[in-house]
């Protein structure tokens, strides 16, 4: 869940679908931003983990360090900067 605005993930996924769907919007890698809204476990966990941790995987990042002990626990990619 979005902890600003108090939205739950699966609704910010659905909004994304939509909009991939869209003719009138056109996303730069509309695959990637798919991808991060499919990924395993995206209801739980922050989606602003989700697209750091695949933006690093798809620049080239082996990992990405984070604070956060449950995105270093459960997001593919991520470890915690102990």
């Amino acid at each position: 869940m979005n902890k600003s605005y108090r939205i739950d993930n699966r609704k910010i996924a659905l909004l994304f679908q939509g909009l991939l769907e869209s003719r009138e919007i056109v996303f730069e890698d509309p695959d990637f931003v798919a991808g991060v809204f499919t990924a395993d476990r995206l209801e739980k966990f922050d989606i602003a983990d989700h697209v750091i941790a695949a933006l690093a995987k798809k620049a080239g990042c082996l990992k990405t360090v984070t604070f956060d002990q449950q995105a270093a626990r459960y997001i593919p990619g991520m470890e915690l900067l102990a």
